[in-house]
C-alpha cells in the first residue's frame, strides 16, 4: 500500500486488532474502563469500582488499562467468582 507509511510494528498491529470494533464477530475483545461503565450502567458501576475491576481482571497495554469482554460478561452473568478461582499467570507490574 502506498501513501500509508511504513507498516506498524507487530506489537501495534496486535494492539489494533484487539481494539478494532470488527474483531471477533463484531465484538471488541478489550474495553476501556469507561466503555465497561457504559455497558453496565454508570449508575450501577462507579468509577472507582470499575478501575478496581480493571486492575484485578484487566490488562495494561502501555498506559491504557483494558478489560476483556469475557470479564464483563462474567460480571453481568454473576460468574465473576469463577474468574477469580480460575488458574492463571501471576500478576505482573504494579
Amino acid at each position: 500500500m502506498t501513501g500509508h507509511g511504513p507498516p506498524l510494528p507487530v506489537s501495534w498491529t496486535c494492539y489494533a486488532f484487539l481494539l478494532h470494533p470488527e474483531a471477533m464477530n463484531g465484538e471488541r475483545r478489550l474495553l476501556t474502563v469507561e466503555e465497561v461503565r457504559r455497558l453496565i450502567g454508570k449508575d450501577r458501576l462507579g468509577r472507582d469500582a470499575a478501575y478496581a475491576l480493571a486492575r484485578q481482571h484487566g490488562v495494561r497495554l502501555g498506559k491504557r488499562l483494558l478489560v476483556p469482554s469475557r470479564v464483563v460478561e462474567a460480571l453481568l452473568e454473576g460468574r465473576l467468582e469463577e474468574l477469580e478461582k480460575a488458574p492463571g499467570p501471576p500478576p505482573r507490574g504494579r
